[in-house]
């Protein structure tokens, strides 16, 4: 047990400690669940995001119209997570949907207080780093100590990037005990036509957040014309890998709303399957086997949308991995997005 912790420990030193949080970034804190806004200096709204007590997260930015158009979602009851564009997209953008099975008991998380240590161990340690790839480029980080805002402890870093130019990049930015960017200053070397000013938490709530937004639903996948109108259905896959797109056909047909055709002149939709295993060693978190899917209307080189699976397991078995995928699990919310 000991051990364990320890290893706990260290990961998250290194978590916390090897970058700093993306904004929208969630860390797996466990009992600590929050809701809130990141605004610009404007108070326009940039990021949704809340987390539950029992870990599921939410993250939903490119907010136009009050509806995020990119969401992130860890759903543990679901057993999935979903990340992606969604909504309308311009004709230069498809939309992209990355589905990974998710395994509460096997997920580590953290408490409040380890998170804290981590942070404020962080800040005793910081050092120039120099880029691998360029000499010439190093960030110094600082600290900016601590403090107490909205009932939470938060921790400021200061980052100075200096430029193969020599120009500089300066920012400043506190993260919060809770697992979270608080806010975040761009003070110089920065373009803001790209990057607001300020970007800073809003609206914080410490109680449990609407589950509703954790459920990955219909609303999440786009309703297209091509894909709405179809009843047949055609995989192609590339040699070798027909078992795996087979079982990639079983879902797609389960509820009877799709039935399989042999050729893509029959279809309404055309589905390309590949499979991409790992090659080095076994599937992680960091390395998993992944499998693509991507809709077309049959006779067009344009892609509708595309899935890609993230698969852990053996390569041999992970023609269950497909049929016990997310996949399976969602694909009938978004034939219900029709």
């Amino acid at each position: 047990m000991a051990l364990n912790q320890t290893w706990n420990r260290l990961a998250l030193v290194l978590l916390v400690s090897t970058s700093h949080y993306a904004l929208g970034q969630i860390l797996p804190v466990r009992g600590a669940p929050f809701s809130a806004v990141v605004r610009d200096e404007k108070k326009r709204p940039i990021i949704e995001m809340a987390r539950a007590s029992d870990g599921s997260q939410y993250s939903g930015s490119a907010i136009v119209d009050g509806e995020p158009r990119q969401i992130f979602i860890v759903n543990n009851s679901q057993g999935c997570s979903l990340s992606g564009q969604v909504f309308e997209i311009s004709d230069r953008l498809k939309p992209i949907f990355i589905l990974e099975p998710i395994d509460p008991s096997s997920r580590t998380t953290h408490t409040v207080d380890e998170t804290e240590d981590a942070l404020r161990e962080q800040q005793k340690s910081l050092t120039m780093v120099r880029a691998h790839t360029n000499p010439d480029v190093s960030t110094r980080r600082l600290s900016l100590g601590e403090k107490k805002v909205d009932g939470m402890t938060i921790f400021g870093f200061r980052s100075e990037t200096k430029l193969e130019s020599g120009r500089y990049e300066i920012q400043e930015e506190w993260e919060s005990e809770l697992g979270f960017n608080y806010s975040r200053r761009y003070l110089a070397g920065f373009d803001v036509r790209k990057f607001p000013k300020e970007l800073h938490v809003t609206d914080l709530r410490r109680d449990e957040p609407d589950p509703n937004l954790f459920a990955i639903a219909p609303k999440h996948f786009p309703r297209l014309p091509a894909f709405a109108g179809a009843k047949t259905v055609f995989v192609s896959y590339p040699e070798g890998q027909k078992e795996q797109a087979d079982q990639v056909a079983v879902i797609l047909t389960r509820s009877g709303q799709l039935s399989m055709v042999s050729n893509p002149s029959n279809a309404d939709l055309v589905i390309n399957f590949a499979f991409a295993p790992v090659q080095d060693g076994p599937a992680s978190p960091t390395h998993p086997n992944s499998a693509y899917l991507t809709f077309q209307s049959p006779g067009s080189t344009a892609i509708l949308f595309e899935i890609q699976l993230q698969l852990y397991g053996k390569p041999e078995k992970l023609h269950t991995a497909i049929r016990d995928s997310c996949l399976a699990t969602l694909w009938p919310k978004i034939e219900d997005a029709k």
